[in-house]
């Protein structure tokens, strides 16, 4: 079974990249599947939605969705966000500051 994760990062490192203080605003995410215990496929692809001044939140977990994603490791989220995750199915995983993608990957196949 594969599951397709997201998290914000703060640069374009691939498993390097280092997980963002912001969810919505991050200006990275990554973009993981996870077949059992491996990595099948990735990207980085850039939020189009850090600039706007309202609702980049709803706008990012919408992308999130309509891109299959079923996992979400992240540091810091508002109520707002963290209630539409749970509407459309997705879990939200706790992530800790500095933390990279390559270590998040470990910590989400953990909690799976």
């Amino acid at each position: 079974m594969r599951v397709k994760i997201a998290i914000p990062v703060k640069d374009n490192e691939g498993l390097e990249s280092v997980i963002s203080d912001v969810f919505s605003r991050a200006k990275y995410f990554f973009i993981g599947e996870l077949e059992k215990e491996r990595l099948v496929e990735s990207s980085i692809i850039e939020n189009e939605y850090t600039s706007l001044e309202y609702g980049a939140g709803p706008l990012v977990i919408k992308m999130l969705k309509d891109k299959g994603v079923k996992v979400v490791a992240t540091r810091e989220i508002g109520m707002g966000a963290s209630s539409l995750l749970k509407s459309y199915g997705i879990k939200r995983i706790q992530a800790s500051e500095g933390t990279t993608v390559k270590e998040l990957i470990k910590l989400i196949q953990r909690e799976l």
